[in-house]
This record gives C-alpha cells, structure tokens and sequence, in this order.
C-alpha cells in the first residue's frame, strides 16, 4: 500500500510552502516511516467536526491517530485544547519534536514545549525526530539537573522503531540505565556546589524551607543528605529537590507523623497539592489536572519508598507507612559531605530495583 498524500496547494509531500524546512522534514521523515510499515497516511488532513488540521493522520489496528509535528512554541492552554479536540474525536494525537539522537544520556534545555511533548504513561516519554540522522526517537528517563534543564535518554531501538514502539514505548525503551556513572558525577559535584552556595536572594520555597532548618540550627546549606534525591519523577518539578524533599520530610513526615506515627500516601500527596497551591513547590507545566495529580502522586510514592529504603520509614499495609527512626538534621558540614558520598551510590541501587 502507498501513503496518500494532499496536494491542494501545498509542496509534494503536502507541505504548506510556509511551513519550515525542519517541520517539512520531519513530516517527510514520518511518511516514510509509516509507508515502510504499509500504513496509509494523509498529509495536512482536516478533520470534520473539530477544525483541526492533522499534520498526519491514519488508522492503525481499527484505532485513528494524528501526528502533530510542533516547532515553534504555543502554550500549554492551547496545547491541551487541540489534545482535548483529537481526544474526543476518538483520534489518539502523538506531538513530535525535533531533537539530535545521541547514544548516551546528555543534558537538553527543558522549555515549555518540551514539558508539553511528554506522555506520563506506561512511563514519562516523548517523541522526537533527527532530521539530519532522519530517525524518529524516543527520549526518556528525564532526570532533573537544573529548573531549565534535565539530563534525558534517547532510544530509536535495535532495528529502529514501529509503530507498536508508540503505543507501548517500554518495548523499546527495556532496560536502560536511569541514573548512570556520569549522571552520578554530576549530581554529586551540584551537591557540593549546593553546600557552600550564598543565597543573595530566596524565593518562597527556600524561605519556607530555611525557617525549618534554623529550628535546628543550621541553613540551606545543611540539607539532610537524603533531601537532595534524583527521583525519576522529579522532573515534573521546578523547585531543587533539596528544597522540596526537605520540606516534605521535617513538615510532612517528621513534623505531622512524628516517631513511631504513621503517614498515609493520600495525606502526602494532598500536603503536596497544598504546598503547589501556595507556592512553596512549583510544578512544570503538565498536560492537564488529572496528570498533574498522578505525578504528584507517583512523586509522593517514590520518596516515600526511598525513606523506607534507608530505614526513616516502614510500611504498615498498602499505602501506609510508620516512622520507625528519626533523621538526625543537626550535622557538621563535613558529616553532610560524607553521607553525600553514601546517598548518591545507595540511591542508585535503589532506583534500579524500583524498575523490576
């Protein structure tokens, strides 16, 4: 079978002449991709009932999907709005990139756009193109570096990828290494940074969080070791990780459940909800409420599960954890240095196993 293609008024691939030569390209390079799987497409197709005009649209195993390729930047409320459009037309909608496909993990700029380009489930992935390699790509395992970055994986499989890659991109992504020697290097050398930094001026979470840490005595420098973790969610996440995570244990965990008390994920997840309420965590912009909330929830989990795996927590049943021992926040800068060494190999083991 062939792909079909419009030509009314448009190039020979259905480009619209004011299209971009990158947007042009990766529109070609995703026809191409789906005729070599004898999938018949059409190029800037309109779809009756919604005033949408599909970039590519097909049907795969009985079910319609569109590929919106988006360059340039549009903000998240009408990046929902055309999602919201596809979705109750029954149509399935995959937003592409453009990106260049590397072979190890590397640091990207984290805009808006990109933000907007990840699908939370089964796990947080996006779709990007190489033109210049003319591969389509999935990136993954987004690990927070700084508030406008984050260290990304790419993946376009062993023998590249099929369509059965999009909607189920664990195939693809297997068993890549999250939190790798060089990821490790580099958190390691941040935190370090982060313990001699002077802080000229404060936002409100670290104002927040500073109040916590004088009632021990100490500064945003003398974080717990346990409150600056690489969770694999944190990248929904504007606000520094040692900021939020403690937070979270002198507030939520510490301060309302207390030695020997016990703490309920709902709880956790409602006390973060109230904290982006106010505007002591921000959060990156998300496709919608619903998801916003399943990652804060995931979110939660996660470093609950990270406090039982040191020893902070226990859990009780599904859901429910007891503080069994209490975190020592008065430490020398020299101890917070050494358990930095500790924490940044441990929480590796740790995140390997949450994959299994």
């Amino acid at each position: 079978m062939s792909v079909l293609v419009c030509f009314e008024d448009k190039g020979s691939y259905g480009f619209f002449y004011y299209e971009s030569r990158d947007h042009q390209d990766c529109k070609r390079i995703l026809l191409d991709w789906l005729q070599v799987q004898r999938i018949e497409a059409l190029s800037e197709y309109r779809i009756s009932g919604i005033n949408r005009r599909a970039d590519i649209y097909f049907h795969y195993q009985e079910q319609a999907y569109a590929f919106e390729v988006q360059l340039s930047h549009i903000s998240s409320s009408v990046f929902n709005e055309r999602t919201r459009d596809y979705e109750q037309a029954g149509i399935i909608p995959y937003w592409i990139g453009h990106g260049e496909l590397k072979s190890r993990s590397h640091k990207i700029p984290f805009n808006i756009l990109d933000e907007c380009y990840i699908r939370h489930a089964p796990v947080p992935h996006a779709f990007y193109i190489d033109t210049v390699k003319e591969s389509l790509f999935i990136r993954h395992s987004f690990a927070y570096e700084k508030h406008k970055s984050v260290r990304v994986t790419d993946t376009n499989g062993m023998h590249g990828l099929v369509m059965d890659d999009l909607k189920n991109p664990v195939r693809a992504i297997g068993k890549a290494v999250f939190f790798d020697e060089e990821a490790k290097r580099k958190w390691l050398q941040t935190t370090r940074y982060k313990r001699t930094k002077r802080y000229l001026t404060l936002n409100m979470g670290e104002r927040f969080v500073l109040k916590l840490l004088q009632s021990y005595g100490q500064n945003l420098n003398y974080f717990p070791s346990i409150c600056r973790v690489p969770l694999r969610n944190q990248f929904i996440l504007r606000t520094h990780p040692e900021i939020w995570q403690t937070w979270f244990l002198l507030k939520v965990v510490m301060g309302e459940a207390g030695l020997n008390g016990t703490l309920s994920l709902c709880t956790a997840v409602n006390r973060l909800k109230e904290a982006v309420y106010i505007g002591v965590i921000q959060v990156r912009e998300i496709n919608n409420t619903m998801h916003r909330n399943a990652s804060l929830a995931a979110l939660a989990e996660e470093y609950l599960g990270w406090l039982v795996w040191i020893g902070v927590l226990t859990t009780r049943r599904s859901s429910i954890y007891c503080m069994k021992n209490r975190v020592n926040v008065r430490k020398t800068l020299e101890t917070l240095l050494m358990d930095d060494e500790y924490v940044v190999n441990e929480v590796s083991f740790y995140l390997e196993c949450r994959k299994e």
